[in-house]
């Protein structure tokens, strides 16, 4: 295989002065770092390719938190709310990992439908989306509300799994 032109550039060494624009950029791998270039800089991009070995699981939910957003509401202290939600979201990591040993067929199920939910239904989700491995075997990769998949669906971005 020949080397592919352009810069190779890591996430965490990345360059202030980096120009992306108008240029394809590939993404060497699939879990939260790519889940969250793409979405960042689809948009400036003229292409974008998400290369991945083999699927992951991710998991799109709202960017926001009902629980916040009610005690704001109720004009709740912002420290206090600070801390209720800090103590929340272990606990809903908590249900999700326990779901992916007791009903791990169920939430592999509503993973993949989230996917396919964002992509629609002539999308290859069992191609690119769909891990032969149980939930949590590996980490799910958070996606606020669906924007990889957005950015997929639109053309902006697309996915190799190779």
């Amino acid at each position: 295989m020949e080397p592919l032109p352009g810069q190779l550039v890591h996430p965490q060494t990345w360059p202030a002065d980096m120009d992306y624009k108008g240029k394809t950029v590939l993404v060497i791998g699939s879990g939260a770092t790519a889940a969250t270039l793409i979405p960042a800089m689809a948009e400036n991009c003229a292409h974008m390719i998400m290369l991945q070995r083999s699927p992951t699981y991710f998991y799109a939910q709202p960017n926001s938190n009902d629980v916040a957003d009610m005690l704001r509401e109720l004009d709740v202290p912002e420290e206090w709310t600070h801390e209720i939600i800090r103590r929340k979201i272990p606990l809903d990591q908590e249900i999700i990992t326990r779901r992916s040993f007791d009903d791990s067929e169920a939430l592999k199920n509503e993973l993949i439908a989230g996917a396919r939910m964002y992509l629609g239904p002539d999308f290859d989700v069992e191609t690119h989306f769909t891990p032969n491995y149980r939930p949590w075997r590996q980490r799910l990769v958070i996606v606020p509300d669906g924007d990889l998949f957005k950015g997929i669906r639109s053309g902006k971005a697309s996915v190799v799994t190779d």
